[in-house]
């Protein structure tokens, strides 16, 4: 029954894209993402389908259909983000000729083109509020999904059991479980009592599920990203925002346990070595590994090249190797890392210049935005802190396949064309009733 159901209801969303409208089409997408059916014990029912592409194909096909309909932004290449993608998925291929793993090369080549679409996709639908709203509402229910399974299925010691493409450990699903946090915060802000006991009622299943992951990046994230959201809110909501915060923290402080505390109390040692103490030293070892690598083919060796080439540029006591595997080696821990090595210099370049405009986009859209009483207001706050939880956890774990990143850079274009087009009409509609 379970299986039927999720046919029906991605059935639905597919013909609703086609008939309708393209945002159908991408909260099936979306649903799909964190449902993730091959992970699921009803997904042994379903067809071997790509669910995913599937709905991806669907909604980009809805686009193309409903194109006359929807709502005309600037030119999408007229944007930075389209170009950097770009630049960096034409390397990518370039790189398939002395790439160290082709098979896994060819892996990520493939996944930024269709982050490209993905990127197009986004900001060809989400051109209105209702849009927006609706978007950030797939988001939450999909974190709110992690948070209860989470909460059903944890038996002990850290989670790592969440469903979804890359967000299945417990770093990347504290991570998301943080940005969903904060549009929360930023729809809770935006909407009447109604939506507002619902979001508060999900609330806590997202910290306790970021609790159960006993993730250090995750409570940085979290702890940064709060404090970003509180920075950037508009004045209005200060006090209100100040006080759901205590309240915030008092609900996270009453979820955590002895195994959290324990890993979070290991951050104060900055990766010191401490005998019989995981604190996470042995990420200072595999950034000097990957210095070499990088010193030795500044061209970058391709996709996954540090654990392929791990064992002979990081000492031995940092590696280990998997259960039925002799080989010991050791992955990534820090996304800019990983583009250094692997993608080289241009990839390096692809990550300092992706940060650069978004932080610089956020600044220039809160000047904009600042007492206006947009929602764009509210919703800046949460791509702020949610950017600022990604960039954290940049530090920490290889997310260069996070897929929200494609979301949320997304959601800045829209965010970035759509409030000044607002307010420049709305000028127009006084100048016309003067």
């Amino acid at each position: 029954m379970t299986g039927l159901a999720f046919l029906l209801a991605f059935s639905s969303g597919c013909v609703l894209a086609l008939a309708r409208h393209p945002l159908y089409g991408l909260l099936t997408y979306v649903a799909v993402f964190y449902l993730h059916p091959p992970s699921a014990w009803w997904g042994a029912t379903l067809p071997d389908l790509r669910w995913s592409l599937l709905a991806a194909v669907i909604t980009l096909a809805a686009v193309w259909l409903h194109s006359a309909k929807l709502p005309r932004l600037s030119a999408f290449w007229m944007h930075r983000v389209p170009w950097l993608f770009l630049i960096l998925t034409v390397w990518l291929a370039i790189q398939l000729w002395w790439a160290v793993l082709p098979d896994r090369q060819m892996q990520l080549l493939v996944l930024y083109v269709k982050y490209i679409v993905l990127l197009y996709v986004i900001f060809r639908i989400l051109v209105t509020e209702k849009a927006i709203r609706a978007f950030l509402w797939a988001h939450i229910v999909g974190c709110f999904y992690m948070g209860w399974t989470a909460f059903t299925s944890h038996s002990g010691g850290r989670f790592e059991g969440f469903r979804g493409p890359d967000i299945s450990e417990a770093n990347a699903g504290a991570l998301t479980l943080a940005t969903g946090f904060f549009f929360l915060g930023a729809l809770f802000l935006a909407s009447k009592w109604r939506a507002r006991l619902g979001l508060a009622g999900i609330a806590p299943f997202l910290l306790d599920g970021i609790v159960r992951t006993a993730s250090r990046g995750g409570f940085l994230a979290l702890s940064l990203g709060g404090t970003i959201f509180t920075m950037l809110a508009p004045k209005q909501h200060r006090k209100l925002i100040l006080a759901l915060g205590v309240i915030a923290i008092g609900v996270f402080l009453a979820l955590t346990n002895a195994l959290f505390w324990q890993r979070i109390g290991t951050i104060h040692y900055l990766g010191e070595h401490v005998e019989g103490l995981d604190t996470g030293s042995g990420r200072v070892s595999i950034m000097v590994g990957q210095l070499e690598m990088f010193k030795s083919n500044p061209l970058g060796h391709g996709h996954r090249a540090t654990p392929y080439l791990s064992p002979y540029y990081i000492e031995e006591s940092v590696l280990s190797a998997k259960p039925g595997e002799t080989r010991a080696e050791i992955a990534s821990h820090n996304t800019f890392m990983s583009l250094l090595v692997e993608q080289g210099v241009l990839g390096a370049a692809f990550y300092l210049a992706l940060a650069v405009w978004t932080l610089t986009r956020l600044a220039r859209l809160r000047r904009r935005l600042r007492g206006s009483g947009h929602f764009g207001e509210v919703l800046v706050a949460g791509l702020g802190a949610a950017m600022a939880a990604i960039l954290s956890g940049d530090m920490f774990v290889d997310y260069l396949k996070l897929e929200i990143r494609v979301w949320f850079t997304a959601l800045l274009m829209v965010a970035e064309e759509l409030w000044p087009r607002a307010e420049a009409d709305s000028r127009a509609r006084e100048e016309a009733s003067a």
